[in-house]
């Protein structure tokens, strides 16, 4: 799962990317928060999944990455000035 909490006053579309495999997720309103089903097939194996969000009408792009795994939760904030990406593993 992906949380995403968008701070921002601007909508954002979001992706994941993995070796350049890239999925659109949807978007999230600013400011909103939304929830998004990782893909399976992104998240098994070894390997960095990219978490990347990119403004409406600006051309800036907001990423960060992490591994994760199947049944983990991913939280992606997106702060006026910068973006974090934490992941909390399933117990």
């Amino acid at each position: 799962m992906l949380v995403v909490d968008n701070r921002r006053p601007i909508d954002v579309t979001m992706f994941l990317d993995r070796g350049g495999q890239r999925v659109r997720l949807g978007m999230v309103g600013g400011p909103g928060t939304a929830r998004f089903l990782i893909p399976r097939d992104l998240v098994l194996g070894a390997g960095t999944l990219r978490v990347i969000a990119k403004p409406r009408a600006e051309f800036e792009t907001l990423e960060d990455s992490a591994v994760i795994r199947p049944g983990d939760t991913a939280r992606f904030t997106i702060d006026m000035n910068d973006v974090r990406l934490v992941v909390d593993p399933r117990l």
